[in-house]
């Protein structure tokens, strides 16, 4: 484990809320256990492991989103790497070439709180790049992978 994603792990559980962990479990209907942390708070947690932890690469971004991503125990974790993933500051980062790191986690993630927000940067990358992106936006649009077709709709909003 990186020392980013140990950070994020330690200040997550830190701040953890058991009694607010079942109640947003329950809501979202996950699987995958909670920490019990509100959003407001896993974006400062984000946002200043990301400040101490910089990414200096391509490589190096999509390598933390996905150590973030796969070895995620909580669904803030999970959050954690669409915050790292929807930086400002990698913007330049998302491009047709990182839309496999996209669609893992839009397939894996496969619920409404993952998938939205990865539509989003979806759509930022359609419109940024509409001629590789438009294709594959098509094909998607019928892959039998409900995700994906929302996916598909959704970028372009």
């Amino acid at each position: 484990m990186t020392r980013l994603a140990a950070r994020i792990r330690a200040d997550l559980a830190a701040v953890a809320d058991p009694t607010r962990a079942a109640g947003m479990q329950a809501y979202m209907k996950s699987t995958m256990p909670y920490y019990g942390v509100r959003m407001p708070d896993v974006r400062a947690i984000s946002k200043r492991a990301f400040a101490e932890h910089p990414i200096a690469s391509c490589d190096e971004w999509q390598a933390a989103v996905l150590e973030l991503w796969r070895q995620a125990m909580f669904r803030e974790e999970r959050y954690v790497a669409m915050e790292l993933a929807a930086q400002k500051r990698h913007a330049g980062y998302r491009t047709p070439v990182v839309l496999p790191l996209f669609e893992e986690m839009i397939v894996t993630g496969a619920w409404w709180d993952h998938v939205d927000e990865a539509a989003h940067l979806v759509g930022q990358m359609l419109r940024s790049h509409p001629k590789e992106m438009r294709p594959v936006m098509r094909a998607w649009s019928t892959d039998a992978n409900p995700w994906k077709r929302r996916v598909s709709i959704i970028c372009q909003l």
